[in-house]
């Protein structure tokens, strides 16, 4: 029984059709991340938009001129080591620095998992997969994030943490990352935000959660 309701909780992402992006609406086809491989079914081509869910620019009066883009997830079912079953997504944020000066960026994910549901067993837990995401990756499985079984396995007890300067007219890739537990399922989507200069990570699930908004850093002009 326990069982079963385990399994009845893993959520499936599926890549829904709307993006909102900067106060305007782009249409794209629908595309499915498949559940077993996450390898993006659609044939809507390589163009780096095609995968992009929301986009945001920022201004203010200390000198941030940025851009900031979030994908849609990739990911499927995962099971650790003592047999127990969730799911996972992959997700990748771009930021282009518009500005004369360099940026200086903080990322920093709280290390315990997120309790945002009544049932005890549902959970979200943020991460950052490994490797390094460029643009040339959006077609691959998993957005070419490798070895995420073995970063799941160990059970997510690594720093959370990346900091990075990004020099003017520079930009940067990097991935994200959920594990997660839920009541049912639903389509999930993500993204960092900025508001002043602090960074917040923006979770949404259908139906299920309307909006979660995370802190998780900091951008500041860096001189």
């Amino acid at each position: 029984m326990a069982e079963k309701m385990r399994a009845g909780i893993i959520i499936v992402l599926l890549v829904a059709v709307g993006i909102h992006s900067c106060g305007q609406n782009r249409e794209t086809e629908t595309a499915v991340a498949d559940p077993v491989i996450g390898v993006n079914t659609s044939s809507m081509g390589t163009e780096i938009d095609s995968f992009v869910h929301t986009e945001f620019r920022y201004t203010d009066s200390a000198g941030l001129d940025l851009t900031i883009q979030n994908s849609y997830p990739r990911g499927g079912p995962y099971t650790d080591l003592y047999g127990n079953r969730s799911g996972y997504g992959v997700f990748w944020t771009h930021i282009v620095n518009e500005a004369d000066t360099s940026v200086e960026i903080l990322i920093d994910f709280p290390t315990d998992a997120l309790r945002l549901f009544p049932e005890p067993e549902s959970y979200l837990k943020l991460f950052l997969p490994p490797g390094v995401m460029s643009s040339d990756k959006v077609t691959l499985m998993n957005y070419g994030a490798m070895g995420l079984k073995h970063h799941l396995d160990s059970g997510l007890n690594q720093d959370g943490k990346l900091h990075r300067i990004i020099a003017a007219g520079d930009e940067w890739y990097f991935y994200t990352g959920i594990l997660f537990r839920l009541p049912s399922n639903g389509p999930v989507r993500t993204g960092l935000e900025l508001k002043g200069q602090d960074l917040f990570y923006r979770i949404s699930i259908a139906n299920q959660l309307d909006s979660a908004l995370i802190p998780c850093g900091r951008i500041v002009p860096f001189d």
